[in-house]
């Protein structure tokens, strides 16, 4: 099977200003996560209460039932991520391979035609006043049909590819990410208004800004390779799996094969690190410090804003101006946020909390600079299926972390809260070796080729 038309670097972008390609969706999607993320925990939370017959200020008093409901909003929480994103994951086996062959922006709209539904039905599950949470599971069913979240990335990330150089990519896609940190930024900043005003507006608005993206994707972005009909392939076919299969696993020159695993796993473990904590952040500030949701909303504002300047200005200022490279600025970025994880698992005041994660500004650099070593790493036409194979395992992530974070929060609430921030820890531990192994491959593959050059 071919592996595809080669993408024209800068060629689709033609019809924008100068910058600007996908970085509207991902905003899109990151501000209705985040717009939605914080209310509807607190809607779950009054829903468990209500099924032990309490408002959320009498179960609050019970420490029996605030451990009770803490456990079903945390459970709430894991199982809609499962629903919402493993067929997803599964599916991104069949869309990734096929978006080389049939364009990006099919799977991109897909995805935000089904989290836009998902938002919608969670607002009119707002305005059933005795809905158990269970049954509000169901609202991510259309997610889950579509593939959500998962496509919007994968196809997000390989339109940048795409359309970069390798010497442009990193930037590109830090400033992909930058756009997704502002816009939770504004999504976080106008979560308690919105909430103020009921669920409803909350959730409707977000599956409206959904909707809004995909009628971007659909008639504003042009695509970013263009495949002749006769070369374009069907959609349920194994030769997409196999493909994908034989190009990340082959046998590459200069330890290129066991580079990409390392990264893969640098990049797994540094997801799953990031997902679970978020997963059950709001719920350990609630324990810790008896923190509000507009206490959490205004901690992740001020958060936010450090992690966008950071993503915004840390690659450009490590290898555009201190003239680092990408490997090191990484292992560097991933080091920082490897000890205040562990500052963090240890703290005890909310002051020091604040001021340990204002100082991890840089960890979302991470992603993007393990992307574009990646990406370098093998050949311009087989970018897209290893960033499809990535995004793959990155699409399960998710549901394993936040089992494990739930599972582990829940064992330790109890006892200490922050105690689940030592799971962090161990795995930035992980990522840091991977990255020191992808060093270590890197230089034996340059003293392989000195010494084959002295031996000519």
């Amino acid at each position: 099977m071919s592996a595809g038309p080669k993408p024209v670097y800068g060629a689709c972008c033609t019809r924008f200003k100068p910058g600007i390609s996908v970085e509207p969706i991902m905003a899109s999607i990151f501000f209705a996560l985040s717009l939605a993320g914080a209310p509807l925990t607190d809607l779950v939370m009054r829903q468990a209460c209500r099924e032990y017959g309490l408002d959320r200020d009498n179960c609050t008093a019970d420490k029996d039932i605030d451990i009770a409901v803490q456990r079903i909003t945390s459970n709430f929480s894991m199982y809609r991520l499962i629903i919402a994103t493993l067929p997803g994951g599964i599916m991104s086996l069949f869309y990734g391979p096929w978006s080389d062959t049939n364009g990006r922006k099919p799977i991109m709209i897909l995805g935000l035609l089904g989290t836009g539904l998902d938002f919608g039905i969670l607002a009119y599950f707002s305005t059933i006043d005795n809905i158990s949470p269970n049954w509000m599971l169901l609202a991510a069913a259309p997610a889950a049909v579509t593939g959500g979240m998962t496509l919007i990335m994968i196809g997000s990330s390989c339109y940048i590819i795409d359309i970069t150089t390798p010497e442009q990519r990193p930037v590109r896609l830090s400033i992909a990410m930058a756009s997704a940190s502002m816009a939770t930024i504004l999504g976080n900043a106008a979560a308690p208004i919105l909430a103020d005003a009921g669920y409803i507006f909350v959730f409707g608005t977000s599956s409206a800004i959904l909707f809004a993206a995909c009628l971007y994707a659909s008639f504003l972005l042009p695509e970013s390779i263009n495949v002749p009909k006769e070369k374009r392939t069907r959609f349920l076919t194994t030769d997409h799996i196999k493909d994908t299969y034989k190009i990340y696993t082959k046998k590459r020159p200069n330890h290129a094969r066991g580079i990409l695993y390392a990264l893969t796993v640098q990049l797994w473990v540094t997801l799953f690190a990031g997902t679970g904590e978020m997963d059950v952040r709001y719920q350990t500030l609630i324990e810790k410090f008896n923190w509000t949701l507009e206490d959490y909303s205004m901690f992740n504002v001020v958060i936010l804003v450090a992690q966008a300047f950071g993503t915004a200005s840390g690659v450009f200022i490590g290898i555009n101006l201190i003239g680092l490279k990408d490997l090191t600025l990484c292992i560097l970025v991933e080091s920082l946020s490897c000890v205040l994880s562990f500052a963090t698992a240890v703290t005890t005041s909310a002051t020091a909390f604040y001021i340990i994660s204002v100082a991890n500004l840089f960890k979302t650099c991470a992603l993007p600079l393990s992307k574009s070593i990646a990406s370098g790493t093998v050949p311009a036409n087989e970018v897209g299926k290893v960033m499809a194979f990535i995004g793959t395992v990155e699409s399960f992530t998710p549901q394993l972390s936040s089992l494990a974070y739930t599972t582990f929060f829940n064992l330790t609430v109890a006892t200490n809260p922050f105690m689940v921030y030592f799971l962090t820890f161990g795995l930035m531990i992980i990522s840091v070796m991977s990255l020191l192994t992808v060093g270590l491959l890197q230089r034996s593959a340059r003293n392989s080729e000195k010494e084959k050059e002295i031996s000519e």
